[in-house]
């Protein structure tokens, strides 16, 4: 198994650019040199920086009028950050792009099944004039284009969202439930689908009109035209189908409150692309081979799910099954790629929730397998995240053909940061003292576990200002940790009947201990090191950069130390460390876990025995300790659920916070059984069940291991009924549910 950065190097090692030839230019080093700097610091400088050495490379620059593709990215720059502060859920896909265009270099390098698909498919059967002298760097230049262009059309997206949050806001009056669905129409849409002509239509067109019988049907200067022909080629589907499906894609999209921003990219990137190889005198084909192709790539990425792929619930024409790398392999790997790549994707503007943001992943490739592993940075349950990725790409791509052994996807909570309790802040004096005794504390754990040993920095004032600093931040981070066991800090109290916490139970010290390791390895990760089988100071290489789980037994003191030291190093201060009497559950104990799931069963057989009377159904204590799990997930997952549409659990004896939901509306019913369905499949993959089209229990096939979209309604009802008795069954042990905006108890 090979690590991203190791087969990007290996990628550039073998690279051979044909602009080089000769030493006339450089853009392979400069490319590489440039991927290296953003790999250190993933800024969006750096990002744009490897545009501009590719796109001068590739992009048809330095013609005397000034355009070239460049000058278009140069003007899309910087547009996500100023446009988006009115709109919703809007992330960024400059950073996005490039990991996305790094990612793609890996798996090439290390998957030859992928590499012979490419020949074969693309560099052998098309041989155009202007084809690159290598099928590695027609890859780069097929590949680069795909990846780093995909979302230009996500402007055209943001802006439909300003218009739609702006009037569903202003028309909320009335507390109307229906949401307004506005668009943007264009009174000339045929400017936009349309590429200039630089040089007779004829001449431009002729070699591929003449390829192909079909061409009579459609009009090879409109973009759109064009990539229903592509598709129609690339895919085996009708002609006149797919145009008019493509035709009507825009009005039919805005209906909805919908923008694909791919077809805008796809539309964009053939227009400009057209236009500066008729300018400069290209050879067509370069427009109608490679280029084509990207586009068609870019169109997928969104609409192959949206209109091409079978669905149940929502027919289309096509009904495909999952595209495969033989049949598209740039297509297939931007689709892959681009649901792979979560990490280091900022949000701008506002969100609805709180979103899952992703702080790193771990990736590993082989001939055979693709693992990765996404690091967590804020609440959430691994097995929705885990379930909604796998299930999506089972819907979408067969990957066997290049990973028979599967793509593999974990994910770890490790830095999992609850909201900070409200009661009481360090001050900059307190924060102080608690760093100088974390220092002295950690002193004397190193005298202790090593004897003799001489201390480097004695005293808090010897230390550099980045160790100091690193400590000041710890202390900043004790309310944030004591949360996830439900303390929190508070000035020390005398009365009788609010004890302050002298000692945490081993479970609690675990847990702390955890989020230590975390705190630390994130230090680090900021410091420029990373993981390596021994650690290297000058190297910035360490062996401890691994899952806490994964650390010796001596290393694992370090991090525990610390933490049963914590009441009393408040103590010192005057503060003390206190269970909280009220507030949200943001978990449950394991008497409470084993209760509801015991119910969560008897709704299940309840629910089995009405739909199929006369079925026999199993008692709870009967069931394998997997299927108890699997109740016991759907427990502990239901205040991960509740944080989605912004409500929690509270004791039904806690006063001020009016009567707790007992109904769900269908809005939140639908998204509760999306992420209930999500978690359900993360719970199965990770005791080793995999998507097949039929149930195999002994393999450990299902077929419902897919996306909620793509379910047949039945089985969309089992997981709607699971959330309509959710109220029941936490009732049952003394919560009910609330808005989080609502009753006094949230002031």
């Amino acid at each position: 198994m090979r690590q991203i950065g190791e087969c990007i190097q290996a990628f550039f090692s073998s690279l051979r650019v044909d602009a080089d030839a000769g030493g006339r230019h450089h853009y392979g080093e400069y490319l590489q040199q440039a991927i290296i700097r953003f790999q250190q610091s993933e800024t969006k400088d750096l990002a744009y920086d490897i545009y501009r050495v590719f796109l001068e490379c590739y992009g048809h620059s330095g013609a005397s009028d000034g355009l070239s593709f460049l000058s278009f990215s140069e003007k899309m720059r910087g547009y996500e950050e100023k446009a988006a502060v009115l709109t919703k859920k809007q992330r960024d896909h400059f950073i996005h792009s490039v990991n996305v265009f790094l990612l793609g270099l890996a798996i090439y390098e290390a998957n030859s099944a992928y590499r012979d698909f490419f020949l074969s498919a693309l560099y052998e059967s098309e041989p155009y004039s202007a084809r690159k002298s290598t099928p590695r760097e027609e890859f780069f230049f097929r590949w680069g284009l795909a990846s780093l262009c995909h979302d230009i059309g996500y402007p055209i997206e943001i802006i439909t969202n300003q218009v739609n949050d702006f009037i569903n806001f202003a028309s909320c009056i009335g507390c109307s439930k229906h949401r307004i669905h506005a668009r943007v129409e264009y009174d000339r849409f045929d400017l936009v689908n349309s590429i200039p002509e630089a040089i007779p239509k004829r001449s431009f067109i002729s070699k591929y009109y003449d390829a192909h019988d079909t061409c009579v049907y459609v009009d090879l200067l409109k973009p759109v035209d064009l990539l229903a022909h592509k598709l129609h080629l690339a895919l085996g589907i009708d002609l006149a189908e797919v145009k008019e499906r493509l035709d009507s894609y825009v009005a039919d999209s805005g209906r909805s409150g919908r923008v694909d921003h791919g077809f805008f990219s796809a539309v964009i990137l053939l227009k400009w692309f057209g236009y500066l190889v008729q300018r400069d005198g290209g050879d067509p084909d370069e427009f109608f081979v490679p280029i084509l192709d990207v586009a068609m790539a870019i169109l997928l990425h969104n609409f192959f799910s949206i209109a091409l792929v079978k669905n149940a619930n929502r027919p289309n024409p096509f009904s495909l099954e999952p595209l495969t790398a033989e049949k598209s392999p740039i297509s297939f790997l931007l689709i892959l790629c681009d649901e792979l790549q979560e990490w280091n994707r900022e949000f701008y503007g506002n969100t609805d929730k709180t979103p899952i943001s992703i702080q790193s992943a771990q990736l590993m490739l082989s001939d055979s397998k693709l693992e990765i592993n996404y690091i967590l940075t804020r609440d959430a349950m691994p097995e929705e995240f885990i379930g909604a990725k796998t299930g999506l790409l089972n819907v979408l791509l067969y990957a066997e053909d290049i990973f028979p052994d599967g793509i593999h996807i974990s994910c770890e909570a490790i830095a999992d940061m609850p909201a900070l309790p409200a009661s009481y802040h360090l001050d900059r004096e307190q924060l102080e003292k608690i760093a100088i005794a974390i220092h002295n504390r950690y002193n004397d754990t190193s005298l202790r576990m090593n004897p003799g040993k001489i201390i480097k920095y004695p005293n808090y004032s010897d230390l550099p200002k980045d160790k100091k600093y690193y400590n000041f931040r710890a202390a900043m981070d004790y309310p944030v940790m004591l949360n996830a066991i439900d303390c929190e800090i508070r000035p020390l109290s005398t009365g009788k009947n609010d004890t302050a916490v002298t000692g945490f139970s081993p479970e609690e010290v675990e847990i702390l201990a955890k989020r230590e390791h975390d705190r630390w390895m994130q230090g680090r990760a900021e410091q420029g090191y990373r993981y390596a089988s021994s650690s290297n100071k000058e190297k910035k290489l360490n062996q401890y950069m691994v899952a806490y789980e994964d650390l010796p037994e001596a290393i694992k003191e370090f991090d525990r130390d610390p933490v049963r030291d914590i009441p009393a190093l408040l103590g010192a201060i005057g503060l003390g460390v206190y269970h909280k009497k009220t507030g949200h559950a943001d978990s449950f104990s394991p008497e409470e876990i084993e209760a509801m799931a015991q119910l969560i069963h008897h709704y299940y057989c309840e629910a089995k025995i009405a739909n199929n009377p006369g079925e026999p159904v199993e008692e709870y204590d009967s069931l394998s300790e997997e299927m108890k799990d699997s109740n016991r997930r759907q427990a502990r997952g239901i205040p991960n659920k509740l944080s989605h549409i912004a409500c929690m659990l509270k004791p039904t004896r806690a006063k001020g916070f009016g009567e707790p939901i007992t109904v769900f509306s269908p809005g939140d019913t639908e998204m509760l059984a999306r992420i209930e369905h999500d978690e359900w499949m993360g719970d199965k993959i990770r005791h080793g069940w995999t998507y097949g089209p039929e149930r195999d229990k002994e393999r450990r096939k299902n077929p419902f291991i897919i996306d909620y979209e793509f379910l047949d309604e039945d089985t969309r009802e089992l997981d709607r009924n699971t959330i309509r008795k959710m109220p029941e069954i936490v009732r049952a042990c003394g919560y009910g549910i609330f808005r989080a905006n609502e009753g006094t108890g949230n002031r």
